[in-house]
């Protein structure tokens, strides 16, 4: 398979992606971890494929993984298939001999493997990271890229003669994922038709999947603590195969805006659209039950890193001890 090597200007996340036109290595850091598994969510759509997916899919921790045996990975042939995508977490954690291995593996990759290293934080000064940016397969996803995407998104608006606010344009960086901006917004358009102010609902409609409306919906019966539909809403969130790591991400964002909101009384400067609807929330709770949340959701996340149990499992633990007990208390399984 001819792999075409993308040099481009854009950040990867305004990138359209095909098995024809795909880096061989994606190097995904930074800290906007939303833009991040969304991207990687996106790269599994479309270089994968029913069929070949369960042999041609794999995932792997480097710090818990030898780099030998991940490489080796990068270099098997695809079975039933014409590509594999292989992705390792913790990337950044990995020691300087340990990265090595990888070093040389970027300078010539498998032409039938998009390999995606992930991480959170950049260390300009190694050399696997010099030679990333080398070959231009560093895209790095932190707060100053959302930024300039919401830049991107106002000026297309503009040129399509909408409007939106800014909480909406904050909406649109969270849904966009790795779709391309202009045909996006485009079909927002289409859509608008006489009346041109986009709001929310619009961003749903149009840009936004059913598995990303649910997201938002199940974060917004979490916080109404509204049993029911949360575990309503987690269900969906399994069948669409969304990550559970993102999702305990976005709540963890928003009980920090929250809380922010309770103790300052204004909004927290990134809540965007979350605005209006924290000012009701931070009624409904007192700051110890925010407090004990918090320690819920750290839970939550070391059941994900340290046991076996199925993550949706964790997570509708979480719906039972954040709906259903006062004190909240997170229950043992």
């Amino acid at each position: 398979m001819a792999v075409q090597r993308k040099k481009s200007s854009q950040p990867a996340k305004e990138q359209p992606v095909s098995k024809e036109n795909h880096s061989p290595v994606y190097g995904i850091f930074g800290d906007e971890h939303t833009l991040k598994q969304r991207f990687i969510k996106n790269l599994r759509k479309h270089l994968l494929d029913d069929i070949s997916a369960e042999f041609n899919h794999e995932k792997y921790d480097g710090k818990e993984t030898p780099a030998s045996q991940i490489i080796s990975a990068f270099n098997a042939a695809p079975m039933l298939g014409d590509l594999r995508l292989v992705e390792v977490r913790n990337v950044d954690l990995l020691s300087v001999s340990e990265l090595v291995h990888y070093t040389e593996y970027i300078k010539n990759p498998s032409e039938s493997t998009c390999a995606v290293l992930i991480g959170n934080t950049v260390d300009k000064k190694k050399s696997f990271f010099k030679e990333l940016i080398k070959q231009g397969y560093l895209h790095e996803f932190e707060a100053g890229n959302a930024q300039h995407m919401g830049a991107v998104i106002r000026s297309e608006l503009k040129n399509l003669g909408l409007s939106a606010d800014p909480s909406v344009v904050q909406l649109v960086i969270d849904v966009i994922g790795n779709q391309d901006i202009q045909i996006a917004l485009e079909k927002l358009s289409l859509y608008k038709n006489n009346d041109r102010n986009v709001t929310a609902d619009d961003v749903f409609e149009t840009i936004g999947t059913t598995a990303q409306a649910a997201v938002f919906k199940f974060i917004d019966s979490i916080f109404d603590r509204d049993y029911k539909n949360s575990l309503i809403h987690l269900s969906r969130l399994k069948e669409a195969d969304e990550s559970p790591i993102n999702i305990v991400a976005l709540i963890a964002r928003q009980l920090r805006f929250l809380v922010y909101q309770k103790a300052s009384g204004s909004p927290h400067p990134q809540a965007g659209y979350l605005g209006s609807k924290l000012n009701y929330m931070t009624k409904k709770y007192t700051m110890d039950e925010l407090y004990q949340r918090h320690r819920t959701i750290y839970k939550c996340d070391l059941l994900f890193k340290s046991t076996q149990f199925d993550d949706f499992l964790v997570l509708e633990n979480l719906v039972i001890s954040w709906c259903l007990y006062s004190d909240m208390p997170f229950i043992d399984f």
